[in-house]
């Protein structure tokens, strides 16, 4: 195959971000708020909190409360609201305007010792939107869309280092598969070559320490840490509509999407309850965005 069409597909997508897209709105990010239906109702100020086995996904200390076997489930829908792409000719609403969420784990005290182990799994978060038949600045209608999913199956450990303090780490096996339609259907000379990219995944490991300590019997200090996870998305299949040019449909059978990563994260907090009725959780998360997704290229 000649550099030809590869070249002519960069500058297709320039193109048709140029002249085709003035504003879209994203779903609800990789990095949920949330996991499992206490983190998810708390607005995930629960790294002091953590309790349950999304204590894996969260702070891995916290799996030291669970003081019997334990097995939680959990799932929600989420409903986009506004999830709209707007340029000159369209103002369309996606149609993926639901999605399912969902995850679960297992966690036991290990016999005869201060620790409980558990395994999870969860999904971490997604991205993108769908648009059928909009209209193209080259005067037909095609489809428009970018989804972009993570998953992880997290194992990990909590243990009671002293009367106050609790440590905990997790291992997170980390999934990632993206699938693109950028009018795979449209093609313009040289000037313009659609596609269409499915099957481009990722899968990688990556890590979480943890740490709560009770000053006193109702007050919690708590901290976790998450290295950065690069996502490498490759082994996808890419086909271009390169008719106006004369060369057909042309398929790639080894495309890559590089310069997704979840971000490095450091979470502190603390828990105040005063009362059996009532209990006060504060948090402050910091991401590491810049660093995660700054460059991102489709090859």
């Amino acid at each position: 195959m000649t550099p030809l069409p590869l070249f002519t597909l960069r500058i297709s997508t320039a193109l048709v971000l140029t002249l085709a897209t003035h504003a879209a709105h994203a779903t609800n990010g990789i990095n949920l708020i949330g996991f499992g239906a206490e983190s998810s109702l708390m607005a995930g100020a629960d790294v002091a909190v953590a309790r349950d086995t999304s204590a894996l996904n969260t702070n891995p200390a916290g799996l030291t409360q669970i003081k019997a076997p334990l097995l939680d489930m959990f799932g929600s829908v989420l409903r986009t609201t506004d999830l709209v792409h707007k340029d000159a000719l369209n103002e369309e609403h996606a149609s993926n305007r639901y999605t399912l969420l969902g995850g679960g784990g297992y966690a036991q005290p290990l016999q005869d010792t201060s620790c409980t182990a558990g395994i999870g799994f969860f999904a971490q978060g997604g991205a993108g939107g769908v648009f059928d038949k909009i209209r193209t600045p080259f005067g037909n209608r095609d489809d428009l869309s970018s989804l972009f999913g993570i998953a992880k199956v997290i194992p990990g450990i909590g243990c009671q280092v002293t009367d106050k303090l609790s440590l905990g780490a997790s291992v997170n096996f980390v999934y990632a598969s993206i699938e693109q339609d950028f009018f795979a259907n449209t093609s313009v000379g040289t000037a313009f070559a659609g596609y269409k990219l499915e099957d481009a995944s990722a899968l990688r490991t990556g890590f979480k320490l943890g740490m709560q300590y009770r000053i006193t019997p109702t007050l919690t200090l708590a901290a976790a840490y998450s290295e950065k996870t690069e996502l490498p998305l490759t082994g996808g299949s890419l086909v271009a509509d390169f008719t106006g040019a004369g060369l057909g449909k042309v398929k790639y059978s080894d495309a890559s999407v590089k310069g997704f990563a979840l971000p490095r994260e450091v979470a502190v907090g603390f828990a105040y309850k005063p009362s059996d009725s009532w209990l006060l959780s504060f948090k402050l998360n910091w991401l590491n965005w810049e660093d995660a997704i700054n460059d991102v290229r489709l090859r």
